[in-house]
This record gives structure tokens, sequence and C-alpha cells, in this order.
């Protein structure tokens, strides 16, 4: 932060002159619902393969294609990724070219660096209306020394990079950071990364995003805090899910509660303890029962004498064509058996 030889900064203030809190006008989820406020730094944080970037370059998509700029501060992407997953949500090449400021792992931030990207926008000609910066700890890793542990440290790269944004073009500055050793409803490092923001959203990963399986990946968008008070904290505002091909999209939770596969069916559900003497048609049943969101309770383990009837019914649903099985290794288990599930044979 640069010192005020003049005061200038201490300077009284007319409280009545400042505007109201702004509506959110970015990222919607649904027609006339939007989750991020224009002049706001807002914290996106999630472990790796939940969406976190997806869900910001959703909001350049949408902010380009409304004829205003969007500014990518890219520390991780590159340039190859980058313009591939624009492209994959809908931008043309011309669009990109018009209302895309991309920056490729740029210095730290300094006097000259603001100037330079406010030349940069006015060059553009367009309102820069939301900056997507990829990531907090890698922009701060540019900087010898600085760590995003360390509050004093968290707190001078705000100022100097997304509030100065923020404040600088009334932006709403989206700052993607990462989920610590397992993930949670906090980032890693420092508790300023919570504190400066407005406003910040967990990226919750429930299934793994794959180009292999791209419908069965989603995670739920969780506000975290909300300074305006508006928001329900902890409660999912979005999901993230992808359309056939692979292409990501936001919706409401109330919308994918609505859309949960009837019986006949495909389901992603976890298979659960069924009665010794339960048959191959019982399990199947009970799978397509649950329901896209799956109620059963215990998930199938892959060791032990508990569930290997189970499992060898899932084999016998899959060689009949009636399940495609799925491994995935979890906590505690070293291996817990799903299945994509097919509607019984008439």
């Amino acid at each position: 932060m640069q010192a005020d030889d003049s005061g200038v900064g201490w300077a009284a203030q007319d409280l009545t002159k400042v505007e109201d809190v702004p509506q959110p006008t970015i990222l919607q989820v649904m027609l006339g619902k939007y989750l991020i406020r224009c002049g706001w730094v807002t914290l996106v944080h999630g472990e790796f393969g939940s969406g976190k970037t997806p869900v910001c370059y959703i909001a350049v998509v949408e902010q380009v294609r409304a004829g205003n700029l969007a500014m990518i501060v890219d520390h991780e992407m590159g340039q190859s990724q980058a313009v591939a997953l624009l492209r994959e949500l809908g931008l043309t090449d011309d669009e990109i070219v018009a209302g895309v400021y991309f920056c490729h792992q740029p210095p730290p931030m300094s006097s000259a660096g603001q100037r330079r990207v406010a030349e940069e926008v006015a060059a553009f000609g367009r309102r820069l209306t939301v900056v997507v910066i990829d990531s907090l700890s890698a922009s701060m890793a540019m900087a010898a020394g600085s760590s995003d542990n360390d509050s004093l440290d968290v707190a001078a790269w705000f100022a100097e990079l997304p509030v100065w944004l923020a404040d600088t073009f009334n932006a709403a500055v989206l700052v993607i950071d990462h989920s610590g050793v397992s993930d949670g409803p906090r980032p890693s490092g420092s508790h300023k990364k919570r504190e400066v923001p407005q406003f910040h959203i967990w990226v919750e990963k429930v299934a793994p995003f794959s180009r292999a399986r791209p419908e069965a990946g989603r995670s739920n968008l969780r506000v975290m805090k909300d300074r305006s008070g508006d928001s329900v904290i902890k409660a999912p505002a979005a999901v993230l899910l992808t359309r056939p091909g692979g292409s990501f999209y936001l919706t409401t939770p109330e919308a994918v509660k609505e859309n949960k596969p009837r019986r006949g069916e495909v389901a992603d559900l976890p298979l659960d303890e069924q009665p010794e003497d339960a048959t191959d048609d019982d399990v199947l049943a009970d799978l397509l029962s649950a329901g896209h969101e799956g109620t059963l309770k215990t998930p199938l383990c892959g060791r032990g004498d508990r569930g290997k009837y189970r499992r060898a019914a899932v084999e016998r649903l899959v060689e009949a064509g009636r399940a495609v099985e799925r491994k995935e290794r979890t906590k505690g288990n070293p291996i817990r058996l799903w299945a994509y599930v097919f509607a019984p044979k008439e």
C-alpha cells in the first residue's frame, strides 16, 4: 500500500452520498437470478476437479455476450486450455478477441502495472464488468517471499490486485483458491482469505467431472459469506452440471430435484446393503427407486464378506447389460462400487 503523504485519505466523507449495495448482475443461475455483484471481490474455492474455473469462465462468457469486457489473470490454465474452455462454453474466436482481456502469468501488481491495465481496458472500448484471477496462491507466488499463509501478505495482495480492480472499474472480481488437504468450507492458508472478500463461494464436488462420463459430474455452489445478508449461508445457491458433450452450465438446486430421473431412466447411485436373500432384480429395483440423489445410507465396500453377494449381483447385472459398474477409492475403504443403472428388461 502506498504512503499518503498528503493526508487526503483521512478527510471526512459524506456517507449520504454512498450508493446502496449493488444488486447481483453477474453469473446467472436462472432467468432473472444472479449470484455475483459488481464492485465486490468474490472468493471461489474448492478442491481439484470441482469446477472452480468453469464456474468463473461461465461468468466471462456471459459478460462477453452482453457486450462487456472480461479480464482473465491466469497463472494456472495456460493459453491453450483457457481458449479451449471458452470455445467449449460457446464463445466464437471473434467474441474472444473483442471481449476477453487475457493476461498470462503477469508479475506482481505495481503502479506501472495499474496504469497499463487502465490503458488496456480503455483500448478495448468496453466496460470491464468481470475479472477472474486464477489463482490466489499462484498469483502471490510471483512475489518472492510472499506466502498465502501470512495474513499481512494476503491482505497486501488483495489490496494491490483484486480490491484495486473492483474499486477502479466497479467490476466483479472472482478470485479462485484451493481447498486444503481435505475439501471443506474453508480454503487453505490464512484466515484473511475469507475476511477480505465480500462474498465467498465453496464449489463442493459431489461427483467428479470426466470427459468419459460428462453427464455424471456435479458440484454444489454453497455461499459461505455474503455481506449483503441476502444469502442463506452454507446452503447451495446453484449447481454446476454438464450437458451432453461436456459443456458446463449452472442451474438451481430446485431444478435438479425437479429433473431427477424417473424409474427406467439412467441414475448414478451408491450400492447399499441388501437382505441376504435379495435377488438381482431386488438389487436393481432398489437402485432405481433411490432416485438421482441416492437415498441409500451404507455404501457397498469392496472388502470383507459383507456385500459379496451384492457385488456378484452387480456383476451379473453388468454382464446382462442392465448396469455399468464403476469403482472408486474412498477414505477408510479401499474400493466402493457404484452403478450406472438402466431400466429392468421387460
